[in-house]
């Protein structure tokens, strides 16, 4: 009973691999490089986001220097 069991589950495996395998090749396929495209966005937003701070903190630092400074120094 068990190794029926193993014997159906091993063959259901391997069917859904060869099914994803047969899907990974078509051009149409659904979802084919949806992870890598996600990656993709995530770096980009975080490096938006990476210069967007950058650009702030280097207007805050000109303003805190500027405000620093007298105008008769």
């Amino acid at each position: 009973m068990l190794e029926e069991c193993k014997d159906v589950l091993g063959f259901n495996l391997a069917a859904m691999d060869h099914l994803k395998q047969l899907m990974a090749l078509k051009s149409d396929a659904l979802f084919q490089d949806a992870k890598t495209k996600l990656l993709q966005i995530r770096s980009q937003h975080s490096k938006r986001i990476e210069a967007m701070t950058e650009s702030r903190e280097e207007k805050q630092r000109k303003k805190k220097k500027k405000s620093t400074e007298h105008a008769w120094t």
